[in-house]
């Protein structure tokens, strides 16, 4: 089981305008030591993900479904003992109940069938409906988030034994073990230090304060274990500066303070919500390279939130495509630079500026991210995508295994899978983009060894046809007209 298991997560808004689709239907893993990057234009989720995970979501957000796993023994043997009555055995809930009482319950608390199967054709069916059919089972019901709505689990039964495997199911945990959680085992890099910071405390005594609180140490133990992080993230003479107050530090220091709490626990997974935004390449490199060695030498997964496609090529093993609040690729990073499948991901490739590029304008994706409260038929993309058919304004397009069309498998980390029609034989043309990388090629990189150029993906170019014509490059290299 990996360290972080997302399931079906689905996150709305709930505004005068109507309600916001923020996240939808998205699955991923995290392995411990794995660092994961997560891009996407601005609106794509990327963020409401994040804080879902923390638990953080403030009104009028709601988590409307899903399951947010957490395995880490040592926190899983912490919370057994502290909470026994919130332990629960998933073998003991399938042999006691039947998934047609569970559903009827289902029923009354106006769960859909596609909450349940993630399928519109059952929108209009009741959950005792499609229990009776066969469509869905206990475990659909358990692995939607639907346990305690169906009677199955108690509300805040997180502590899970499910047969050799154990979890804690953090969308079920109290609030008092969700703040064990935060800034120990479970850390944030929130992108805005300023706000970030409480300003009438000393960053050093907010750094302090992290380490006090969760690793049990003294004033004075807290006090050089919170000097020695300051100095790890770059802040000069750190023990003059442990008194200073937010205000007397730059923005980028500002950042780098905030970095420094998240670090101070040693944190088995660390979310960095553009954590490098505000600094200079200096510092930033230094950041980067800190970050490597966590994931490195502590098996600290990190989740990397990001819009700078340089920083995803030079420290992630795997990247996740985010559009409209639904994942629409997902691969290892080699393979996502080299060879993306989704046409959003090709564009974002094709946006990034390059040394000694003399277009007079960088491309673009024509339009832009639709309104969440009313999404598109069809493919989410189809409005801004250069090779949409009629197919892809009727047709929601799966998430499926590029090479075989088939539904991918959560826990094969290697597999690259896009949501486009293109993998499921419903387009009658060809996606003809290409990706090339100019300069020496950079899977002889001896740091890395196989991957794209190190902070650098300016080299990427994006060629290729476009029926029409919206798109930066035909095959031959010439520009093509708007």
């Amino acid at each position: 089981m990996a360290l972080i298991e997302v399931e079906d997560l689905n996150v709305r808004f709930y505004t005068e305008d109507g309600v916001v689709k923020a996240v939808n239907d998205l699955s991923y893993q995290i392995e411990a030591g794995e660092t994961f990057g997560v891009v996407g234009e601005s609106g794509a989720g990327k963020s409401v993900t994040s804080l879902s995970l923390m638990r953080l979501l403030e009104y009028p957000g709601r988590i409307e479904s899903g399951s947010i796993r957490f395995r880490d023994d040592d926190a899983l043997d912490r919370f057994e003992s502290e909470y026994p009555d919130n332990v629960v055995d998933l073998d003991a809930v399938r042999a006691n109940h039947d998934v047609e009482t569970a559903a009827a319950r289902l029923d009354d608390r106006d769960v859909s069938g596609v909450q349940l199967t993630g399928d519109d054709r059952y929108e209009d069916v009741p959950p005792s409906e499609l229990a009776a059919e066969g469509v869905i089972d206990l475990d659909d019901i358990l692995d939607g988030g639907f346990g305690a709505d169906a009677g199955l689990v108690a509300e805040d039964d997180f502590v899970v034994h499910d047969g050799d495997r154990r979890y804690l199911e953090l969308l079920r945990a109290p609030d008092d073990a969700m703040r064990k959680l935060r800034g120990n085992r479970i850390a944030m890099v929130f992108q805005d230090a300023e706000t970030a910071l409480n300003p009438v405390y000393s960053v050093g005594e907010q750094v302090a304060e992290a380490i006090r609180h969760h690793l049990d140490y003294d004033e004075e133990a807290a006090r050089e274990r919170a000097i020695e992080m300051l100095e790890t993230v770059g802040i000069p003479d750190a023990e003059e500066r442990y008194s200073d107050y937010p205000h007397q530090f730059s923005g980028g220091m500002q950042q780098r303070a905030v970095i420094a709490i998240a670090l101070s626990c040693d944190p088995d997974l660390l979310i960095c919500a553009e954590p490098t935004t505000a600094l200079d390449v200096t510092i930033e490199a230094q950041i980067l390279e800190l970050l490597k060695d966590l994931a490195d030498e502590f098996d600290t997964a990190i989740q990397m939130i990001t819009h700078d496609l340089g920083v995803i090529a030079d420290i992630c093993d795997r990247v996740m495509v985010m559009y409209a609040g639904s994942a629409v690729e997902t691969a290892p990073v080699e393979d996502l630079y080299y060879d993306p499948k989704h046409p959003y991901t090709a564009g974002l490739m094709g946006s990034i500026p390059r040394i000694g590029d003399e277009r007079e304008r960088l491309q673009t994706i024509p339009g832009t991210m639709p309104d969440l409260i009313e999404l598109p038929p069809g493919c989410d993309f189809h409005p801004r995508c250069p090779y949409a058919e009629d197919a892809c304004v009727h047709n929601e397009p799966p998430l499926v295994d590029a090479e075989t069309g088939e539904a991918p498998d959560p826990a094969a980390h290697d597999q690259h899978v896009a949501a486009c029609l293109e993998y499921t034989g419903d387009l009658t043309g060809d996606l003809d983009f290409e990706v090339e990388i100019s300069g020496a090629d950079p899977r002889e990189r001896p740091d890395r060894g196989t991957g794209p150029e190190e902070a650098d993906p300016a080299g990427i170019d994006t060629d290729g046809g476009d029926r029409s014509e919206r798109g930066a490059r035909d095959r031959n290299g010439g520009e093509l007209d708007e």
